[in-house]
Formats: C-alpha cells, structure tokens, sequence
C-alpha cells in the first residue's frame, strides 16, 4: 500500500476549487488564539478559482516566502468572496484592531480585516 499524503498547496487549491470561504493555517499558534485576520497579499482575484491554471504556483511562493527568523511569512491563507469574485489572499493574525490597522497602513492594498470573534469582514474603507 503507498501512502497518499496530499501536499499542503494541494489541500489549498482543493479549499479554493470548493469555492467556500475558508481560512488555512500556516502558524503553529492556533487561529483562534487571535482576534484579527488580516489580508496582506493578494494570491488571485477570480470568477471561478478552478479555472486558475498558475494557482498551485502563486500558493508554493506564497509558502515559500519565510521571516528572517525561518519560520512562515504569512501566517495564513484564505478566501473569502465578495459580490461575484473570489480573493484569495496571504494573511497575518494578531491580537488588538490597533495592531491590524497599522499593518494596513503598512500595505496599503489591503481591502479587508476579519473580526475571528464576531466572524465578521471590516472594510478598511469604513474603519
């Protein structure tokens, strides 16, 4: 019998193919162990994920990408869906809205912060 153990950019394009929001994480902390996720990098805007024939790349450099510690740059990566189109992002948790503001204004092309206790989208352009 072989084993078949499925890759972890591999489990994240299945999430995406799924077409459901979703959160996949990198860190070792658990999620729930913060309050705020934040959208960093942009992996892909799309009508339909399945239909990104580079996706599996963006994601291996997405993974690929550590601190200078070695240890993951991102500590996760999600989709989430906004009117018709899918994003799909490379995000970084932390505990307190100031934190998270001023990692938006550190990257100024984050469009979204997301509330994990109240499970709600905040949209920079309303904070």
């Amino acid at each position: 019998m072989r084993s078949i153990d499925i890759s972890r950019i591999q489990q994240i394009v299945n999430k995406c193919n799924s077409r459901k929001d979703f959160t996949f994480n990198l860190s070792k902390e658990p999620v729930e162990n913060f309050n705020y996720i934040v959208s960093v990098k942009n992996i892909c805007k799309t009508v339909n994920p399945s239909l990104e024939f580079d996706l599996n790349k963006k994601i291996k450099d997405v993974l690929e990408r550590t601190s200078y510690l070695n240890e993951p740059y991102y500590d996760s990566i999600g989709m989430w869906k906004e009117e018709d189109i899918y994003h799909i992002d490379a995000n970084v948790h932390v505990h307190d809205i100031d934190s998270a503001m001023r990692i938006v204004e550190m990257f100024p092309s984050t469009m979204a912060i997301y509330d994990i206790q109240n499970k709600k989208v905040l949209y920079v352009e309303d904070l």
